[in-house]
């Protein structure tokens, strides 16, 4: 392997919050899920909402899982993590783009 050979995948969708490890040639070298959670809006009660503290704290376990299962030195360092999702009919649509390292060079969830 490379150095700098592992992306980690951030996945938020409505039912799961993924993270994954995967090198260049797409193998995937550790995985972890955590079921998503909607509660009821407080202005809208027949909505439902995602808490994002919780989705927050989801990854960050997730992503500590992934990375104990692999070598942190191996992630590639010169990558920042933009993640955009695609709006379809009749969907709510959410914009997330990050600058920065999501892990601090310990492996653990960055909180900036």
């Amino acid at each position: 392997m490379q150095k700098g050979d592992i992306v980690i995948v951030f996945d938020c969708g409505a039912t799961n919050v993924r993270v994954i490890a995967i090198n260049s040639k797409g193998k995937i070298l550790a995985f972890e899920s955590f079921p998503n959670n909607t509660k009821p809006d407080p202005f809208y009660p027949r909505y439902r909402i995602w808490d994002v503290k919780e989705i927050w704290d989801k990854m960050c376990r997730a992503s500590q899982k992934v990375v104990n299962q692999i070598d942190i030195n191996q992630i590639a360092k010169k990558l920042s993590i933009r993640l955009i999702s695609i709006r379809l009919p009749g969907s709510q649509s959410l914009l997330l783009v990050w600058t920065g390292p999501f892990l601090t060079n310990q492996g653990k969830c960055s909180t900036r």
